[in-house]
């Protein structure tokens, strides 16, 4: 009797494998140097006062296939990596990290309601003087 022990398909799990194999292969470096050419057209455009060109540029960046990699490595890669984000999704696997990576679009993006924390009140630090203000100084009255 040859029975088929697993349940995914066969054409499903080698695309998880074939997305594993290019986030394990993806080419960083390359990546890198197109990023930070891009931000630093970004600044010199911005300095030069040329806001048209800035606007394209940043564009063009944040539609970047290479950009929304790095984006999702930076945040699977650092101390927080465990954490889930706001929609409550944790990207684990290479897979799911480029899953991820080629998912990632603006269009349409809805946050799930009821996952943002709002404050009720605002709380300032006190100084050591008492006073709540940011000025060193306390305010007159006359």
């Amino acid at each position: 009797m040859n029975v088929k022990r697993s349940t995914t398909l066969t054409s499903e799990d080698s695309t998880d494998r074939e997305l594993a194999r290019q986030w394990n292969h993806f080419p960083w470096d390359k990546a890198h140097s197109y990023v930070n050419r891009l931000q630093t057209r970004i600044a010199k455009a911005v300095k030069e006062g040329k806001t048209r060109l800035a606007r394209r540029l940043q564009y063009i960046l944040t539609h970047s296939y290479f950009a929304k990699a790095l984006a999702v490595k930076k945040v699977t890669e650092n101390k927080g990596k465990r954490t889930a984000g706001v929609d409550g999704v944790r990207w684990r696997t290479p897979a799911e990290r480029m899953r991820a990576a080629i998912s990632l679009i603006d269009k349409g993006y809805k946050a799930k309601p009821g996952t943002v924390t709002i404050f009720a009140e605002t709380t300032y630090p006190h100084k050591s003087h008492g006073h709540k203000y940011a000025s060193n100084r306390s305010p007159k009255y006359t």
